[in-house]
């Protein structure tokens, strides 16, 4: 989720055990700079699927998506450096979930974690790797979002987490 240029997702790709990787991006700007890196790298086809929407709540049509003169900084929030804005498709996340039963998630998504992650159903989900934007989620929202994690019987894994960069690991039930 926020694939940007494509770059994780080719390296996701290029890895043979990946059975598929299904790319949200929100920039429809992007999308034809994911297909090129995937091109470019040899890989994609039919292990590959690209959106060009927005994961939220539920489907409920479209939502202002801002486009940033730097695109990593594109984002649901209108700032100085947003140069357009355009309507996005709205997605249900929990009906993705549902549908595509991820094992891992990648997520990058400029601040929106915390409203993605903290009513999602991670069923099924083993990981969760994130990019984390504490100056917009501020402190109580990285408090609420490590709680929902903790809530739906994941940890925060120090051994494969740097900064910013944080992966959750699901707590095997003992058996």
């Amino acid at each position: 989720m926020g694939a940007g240029i494509g770059f994780v997702t080719a390296l996701i790709l290029k890895n043979p055990v990946v059975e598929r990787v299904i790319s949200f991006e929100a920039n429809p700007l992007l999308v034809p700079m994911i297909q090129r890196t995937l091109a470019d790298n040899g890989v994609g086809g039919q292990r590959f699927e690209l959106h060009n929407a927005i994961l939220g709540a539920e489907d409920t049509g479209t939502v202002d998506f801002h486009i940033h003169r730097d695109f990593w900084a594109s984002s649901l929030r209108k700032t100085a450096g947003t140069i357009r804005s355009c309507p996005v498709p709205l997605t249900s996340f929990d009906r993705i979930i549902g549908t595509v039963r991820p094992s891992v998630i990648v997520c990058d998504i400029e601040g929106g974690e915390r409203a993605l992650f903290c009513t999602s159903d991670l069923a099924g989900v083993r990981a969760v790797y994130l990019e984390l934007h504490q100056r917009v989620l501020g402190s109580a929202g990285m408090r609420d979002l490590f709680q929902a994690f903790h809530d739906r019987g994941f940890h925060y894994d120090q051994n494969h987490s740097s900064g910013a960069i944080v992966l959750f690991s699901k707590i095997p039930n003992p058996t």
